[in-house]
């Protein structure tokens, strides 16, 4: 009887401590659910938050973009204007001429008035009216006077050398810009020369600078030296 007291308490006891287990490993894993729920509800704040924080930016952007715009297009006028101000000046400039020409047409009306365009008639070589030019250079000599009777420079131009002059001229610059000649172009063979009378015109001066030119160049020989006594 004693036995079976204690085997019915023994099962009693059992039972007891299977329920306090079973309850206990169903704490755990409610207590678990619960953790997992609250990391969740957690993770899901924390990405509801990065959302709203994108979204600000993303609305930071678009408002910093659109005042960009707003800056550019208020500033547009401003360069339209500009640049119109621009091609009225480019106009003006055309329609006044570009300074390159009008520096040609000053220079052709001070040739053909007449002015001093360059000091080629005066200078440390200029020659005084009473005064005569008898000079060598490269085989071809030049002698001139000013003949105040005809009011014209009279001369030769001579080839003293052993070969042909091509082309030989004469020119003769006046102190008031008048620049007299060329003569007409002439071949001179060795010892012959060309009479020159060059009228000085109606203008006034007080010197007078000539020299002789000879080949296809300005002031140079065939060779290509420089042959203007």
């Amino acid at each position: 009887m004693k036995r079976k007291k204690l085997w019915m308490t023994s099962i009693i006891v059992m039972m007891i401590a299977v329920i306090v287990g079973v309850f206990g490993i169903a704490e755990s894993v409610q207590s678990q659910s619960e953790g997992r729920g609250e990391h969740q509800n957690e993770s899901r704040e924390e990405g509801r938050e990065a959302g709203e924080n994108r979204e600000g930016s993303r609305e930071a952007s678009e408002s910093g973009g659109e005042a960009a715009a707003a800056e550019s297009s208020e500033a547009c006028p401003a360069g339209e204007g500009n640049g119109e101000h621009d091609s009225e000046s480019g106009r003006a400039a055309n329609e006044g001429g570009a300074p390159g020409e009008h520096g040609s047409e000053s220079s052709r009306e001070r040739s053909e008035s007449g002015a001093p365009d360059s000091a080629e008639g005066s200078g440390a070589d200029a020659l005084m009216l009473d005064e005569s030019y008898d000079v060598t250079r490269n085989g071809a000599r030049l002698f001139m006077r000013y003949d105040a009777a005809s009011n014209s420079f009279v001369g030769a131009v001579e080839n003293i050398g052993d070969v042909l002059l091509t082309r030989a001229r004469v020119e003769v610059h006046l102190s008031n810009g008048v620049e007299l000649g060329p003569t007409h172009p002439t071949d001179l063979a060795p010892g012959e020369a060309l009479g020159i009378a060059l009228p000085a015109g109606t203008q006034p001066f007080a010197t007078w600078i000539p020299h002789a030119e000879v080949g296809m160049g300005e002031g140079c020989g065939e060779s290509g030296d420089p042959s203007s006594p």
